[in-house]
């Protein structure tokens, strides 16, 4: 899947994160994330969830973890899906990479999961 340069790679930082800011509040039950799947599957462990009511909620810390997933994948050909403990009414989603060590990380799809909702970014 990376191959084919479908796939968005941070640096080798610690906290790596990715967000999508959405045009309108929304209740997020979970996310659904496909990671590269030729190689590299221990760089996607250590995720956090969370959901906030704005950008500027986003840039300054004050959102709702929803949920998170230790990782690595068993099978990287397939598709991890993180649910939710509660679900979360927000604007922007973010997945935080919890590292110790400077490692990057991979995301290839991204699909939130609500009602009515159900698009990949």
């Amino acid at each position: 899947m990376w191959m084919s340069q479908s796939c968005t790679h941070t640096e080798d930082e610690i906290q790596n994160f990715w967000a999508v800011e959405l045009t309108r509040p929304v209740k997020i039950e979970g996310i659904r994330i496909q990671f590269r799947s030729d190689c590299c599957t221990d760089r996607n462990s250590g995720l956090t969830i969370s959901v906030f009511d704005s950008r500027v909620a986003l840039e300054s810390w004050e959102g709702t973890d929803c949920g998170t997933f230790s990782g690595p994948p068993e099978d990287s050909s397939k598709p991890v899906t993180i649910t939710c403990e509660e679900p979360v009414t927000g604007r922007v989603v973010r997945v935080l990479q919890q590292n110790q060590e400077p490692s990057p990380m991979t995301l290839c799809e991204v699909t939130l999961i609500g009602p009515g909702l159900m698009q990949q970014i």
